[in-house]
């Protein structure tokens, strides 16, 4: 009979140790149940918890072991450890050993596993990821059922971020729910702004489980502040109102200021005005403020291109410029409010230096 032993009490471990048990009854279907208990002195069996609490340092390898994944295995027919740097790092070595005896998953969903029927065998392996962050957007016409089943195979291919872009991604869901090039099969299933924070939420749950590293948000900052709903996505729409004090902080193009051809999304900001800028920072930062969970807080200007303000102040310095600045002063007040979330920043349109 096989035991699994928890050395660390995490929601992350525990997630392992379910997923190591359900993999091995599956590749041993007669080999009897497999216990899972919490025991941080064990010694036999399989245990599973942080590297360090086997007495095995990371210090040679990474000053950031929360960030950098590193797992180790040792094992043999009967069981040993399976351990990482962090929590998340426990969950994929899980992973990675089962790829040793065999398993593989091809697509996300069930049927994308092929798991063989066979006897384990022992494993000895390190390794730290070449990557810091591993991951993939949820940009696309995208259905809950599919959020859910990417998420569960992003570990299992040792993946460890994932990020959801927009405060709420509704234009995403839109492509999907409308089926619009399905009409002839499918008749639309509209979906609210309300019904997509929802399901936001259960998918930071499910990162939460597997310790994935959430990075959030991207576009939206340059219009959200200033009272204009850019949940629209890429469509124009010339009705979205802006509001009328608002006016003087969008970006001026061809002496005009207002949205970028009726698209809030792709609408950029005053950024040599302070006061624009105070007004964007201190929007991030409430947005920071409840979202504990986000590990990389991704601060882009609009989408789009040529959309940068032609103000006189503005042309003073290149976009990039303003940028930079822009960021300093959003980490200065995020630091100043004791924010735990990273920046994450984009080489995009027109921010890259030469």
């Amino acid at each position: 009979m096989y035991h699994i032993y928890k050395i660390e009490s995490n929601v992350v471990v525990d997630f392992a140790a379910e997923e190591l048990k359900k993999y091995l009854r599956m590749m041993m279907p007669r080999c009897g149940d497999i216990s899972i208990e919490y025991k941080p002195d064990a010694t036999d069996g399989f245990r599973l918890g942080l590297m360090t609490s086997f007495g095995l340092s990371t210090d040679e390898e990474t000053k950031e072991p929360q960030y950098d994944d590193i797992v180790h295995i040792d094992t043999d027919e009967n069981g040993g450890i399976i351990a990482g740097s962090n929590y998340r790092s426990v969950l994929l070595a899980v992973y990675d050993y089962l790829k040793k005896n065999g398993c593989r998953w091809l697509f996300p969903g069930v049927e994308g596993e092929l798991i063989p029927m066979q006897n384990i065998v022992g494993v000895k392996y390190h390794k730290m990821a070449d990557l810091r962050y591993r991951g993939q957007c949820n940009e696309g016409a995208e259905s809950q059922q599919v959020m859910m089943e990417s998420i569960d195979f992003t570990p299992k291919v040792g993946l460890n971020c994932y990020m959801i872009e927009f405060d709420i991604p509704k234009i995403y869901y839109d492509w999907y729910y409308s089926h619009k090039h399905n009409a002839k099969n499918r008749d639309p299933e509209p979906v609210t702004e309300e019904q997509v924070l929802q399901w936001k939420r259960a998918c930071e749950v499910e990162f939460e489980k597997r310790g994935i590293l959430m990075h959030d948000m991207g576009h939206g900052w340059n219009a959200e502040p200033f009272g204009i709903n850019s949940s629209g996505g890429w469509n124009k729409d010339d009705a979205n109102p802006v509001p009328e004090e608002s006016v003087q902080y969008l970006a001026e193009l061809k002496g005009v200021r207002g949205l970028n051809n009726g698209v809030a999304l792709n609408t950029q900001f005053c950024m040599s005005n302070p006061k624009a800028r105070k007004i964007v920072i201190d929007y991030i930062c409430k947005y920071a403020e409840t979202a504990t969970n986000v590990d990389l807080l991704k601060v882009s200007l609009a989408d789009g291109q040529k959309g940068h303000c032609e103000c006189e102040e503005c042309r003073k310095m290149r976009p990039a410029d303003w940028y930079v600045i822009m960021l300093n002063e959003l980490d200065e007040e995020m630091t100043a409010r004791n924010l735990p979330s990273r920046i994450g920043f984009g080489a995009y349109s027109d921010t890259a230096y030469e």
